[in-house]
């Protein structure tokens, strides 16, 4: 594997957000030859990622970039939602909505928990306009599922679940002036999964999501830094 290859393989293995390993890793290496999985924007399949996806394009180098523009992030439904309520019917059972204002929470935090990441302990300085040095980061949090009620419970009502829902995070690296694609990688999360039957209220959730987005951005952060180290 050249130099250049390896660049762009290392950031596609390490933003990852698989827990501790049992066995060694093995190296992760970018599919070629005419039986590689390719994208149809161009994106190889990098075998032995800890994503459960993770594409990049052959023979880039990503040097040059020193400074990171980061898009704020976006939210999509797997399917639409068809309520808040605590109701429960064969149309929406599992399927709920979050409020306006949980929307832009999660957003927030996500948001936050990037920044910091990236920017902390002589990191990279955060920029809103594109430029020759500057990398584009978009983040999604896409194919999201809530399958607790998101209104708050009345009087002393409360809410236990093992899971409250799954959401997967995918993200891209761009050229900022071109919008050239060089890696798009992706995993799934169930917030909250790891601590077995808990209390659903705001402050849980927000905890939770919290540590998932403090997880995801400091592989973020740890997958630039190898990059760039190359």
């Amino acid at each position: 594997m050249n130099s250049k290859l390896t660049t762009i393989a290392v950031i596609a293995s390490t933003i990852a957000i698989a827990g501790c390993e049992t066995t060694p890793a093995r190296e992760p290496t970018i599919q070629a030859g005419p039986n590689a999985e390719v994208t149809v924007d161009g994106l190889h399949r990098v075998d032995n990622s800890k994503m459960a996806l993770a594409y990049a394009k052959p023979d880039v180098d990503l040097g040059s970039y020193t400074k990171i523009m980061l898009d704020p992030v976006s939210i999509a439904y797997k399917k639409e939602p068809r309520g808040t309520g605590r109701m429960r019917t064969a149309h929406h059972e599992s399927n709920f909505a979050l409020t306006a204002k949980q929307t832009e929470n999660m957003k927030s935090l996500f948001q936050e928990a990037a920044v910091n990441a990236l920017s902390s302990d002589n990191g990279y300085q955060i920029v809103s306009h594109p430029g020759p040095d500057v990398l584009r980061v978009r983040c999604a949090l896409i194919d999201l599922v809530v399958t607790v009620p998101t209104e708050e419970p009345a009087g002393r009502s409360r809410t236990f679940a093992e899971s409250y829902g799954a959401v997967t995070l995918v993200v891209e690296l761009r050229d900022s002036e071109t919008g050239e694609i060089f890696a798009r990688v992706a995993d799934r999360e169930e917030p909250g999964s790891n601590f077995g039957m808990t209390e659903v209220n705001r402050v849980t959730v927000s905890s939770d999501l919290k540590r998932l987005f403090k997880f995801w951005s400091g592989y973020l952060r740890e997958g630039v830094d190898k990059v760039r180290s190359i």
